[in-house]
């Protein structure tokens, strides 16, 4: 098999096989393989020969979660175990053949997802059907058959669901081989299951005045998720962080030009700390949330015994039961359009929403927060929403 100097260079010009599969040894370190298919999947391994064995191949994962650099660090720590008598192959098959996919899940989410996505409850739900699906298997007896199967199955009432329940599969398969749960990821190279178009739903004047109607006291929702629902129209925050204040993150509710959500960057999409600034409204749902959950650390405390907090899902049932066509996040995005229609100029509105600018500089750089032309963005928001609600002193 040819060896070649593989490079980033190399591989960002990588065309797939028309049939077959590609294999290119790297020259650098001995027996690193890329291997690529017809589909355009392209994963490492390495080729080795044990003491006295036949030669064996070790998947090390894919090119799309590997690069070159990390590839080869971890091609010759293989190495290193062979040369003192290890066997890689060995080792992964008695550590995988007794874990059941349930404890492979339970590990992913705990050693990778909690520390690493503030999204992690999600997994976990998208995680659920595969639980039972595959319920007393184990991780490494699970194909890329099952994989299809289970996704099809979702597909047939819940499409998008599927499409999810796939990108959860390929992270956490890609996890485990990675950590050297599994040899290989079943999920790799499983497309999508439906196409999806990206939601622009914004509610109209008309459907705003509704909504306000609606989670007003006589409107019959239950009264913490009916607050929750407006602060997330009121302030553009995502759905997860408004169910999820806590007492410990509001500040100086009795001061108007100063009170302010203070969120965390383990509680944040983008890992990075968030600063809300509370304009009139929003701070009296917070103030009366807080008084209505006197004892309780949660802002919008849960109905739940199990739950302190207001779980996602119950801001989106709730529509639902109201027979609504929209959505909590379709609430933020009304918020972030209606700023835009305001002329608020891109960089508040980024602001406001907690989107990190794309450029380096202000990623990595550019740490003001902003919060002078939030504070003046939000209250330009709820100024409109008067318009449009006519709220009377019980707002």
């Amino acid at each position: 098999m040819p060896k070649i100097a593989l490079s980033e260079a190399v591989l960002a010009k990588l065309k797939p096989p028309a049939e077959g599969r590609l294999d290119l040894t790297d020259a650098k370190v001995p027996g690193l393989t890329l291997r690529v298919t017809p589909s355009g999947a392209a994963s490492w391994c390495l080729r080795y020969r044990p003491k006295g064995g036949k030669p064996e191949r070790l998947t090390i994962g894919p090119l799309a979660a590997i690069p070159l650099h990390e590839a080869r660090k971890r091609a010759k720590r293989l190495i290193g175990e062979i040369a003192d008598g290890q066997s890689p192959q060995a080792i992964r098959r008695a550590a995988s053949g007794a874990l059941s996919f349930e404890a492979m899940a339970d590990r992913y989410l705990g050693e990778y997802a909690k520390p690493n996505k503030s999204s992690w409850k999600n997994d976990e739900g998208y995680l659920r059907r595969a639980r039972a699906a595959w319920k007393g298997r184990t991780a490494e007896s699970i194909t890329r058959s099952d994989v299809v199967a289970l996704l099809e199955m979702i597909r047939t009432t819940a499409p998008v669901s599927a499409n999810r329940t796939r990108s959860v599969l390929v992270t956490l398969f890609n996890w485990a081989v990675e950590s050297g749960l599994v040899e290989i990821s079943p999920a790799s190279g499983v497309r999508a299951r439906a196409k999806e178009a990206p939601r622009e739903r914004v509610l109209t004047p008309d459907e705003i005045e509704a909504f306000w109607d609606l989670t007003a006291p006589e409107g019959g929702m239950d009264p913490n998720v009916a607050a929750a629902l407006r602060c997330i129209l009121l302030s553009g925050q995502r759905p997860a962080e408004i169910a999820g204040l806590m007492h410990s993150e509001i500040r100086n509710l009795d001061d108007p030009t100063n009170a302010r959500i203070e969120l965390p960057a383990q509680r944040m999409k983008g890992r990075r700390p968030h600063v809300v600034p509370l304009a009139p409204i929003a701070a009296g749902l917070i103030d009366v949330g807080l008084a209505r959950n006197l004892g309780s650390e949660a802002v919008f405390a849960s109905a739940f015994a199990s739950r302190v907090t207001l779980a996602r899902h119950s801001l989106s049932q709730a529509l639902r039961r109201k027979g609504l066509s929209y959505t909590p996040h379709d609430l933020r995005r009304t918020c972030l359009t209606g700023l835009a229609s305001l002329g608020i100029p891109r960089e508040d509105r980024l602001a406001v929403a907690a989107h990190a600018p794309s450029d380096i500089h202000g990623a990595h750089y550019d740490r003001y927060e902003r919060l002078k032309e939030k504070r003046a963005a939000l209250e330009a928001w709820e100024a409109r929403l008067r318009e449009i609600v006519k709220p009377d002193e019980t707002l």
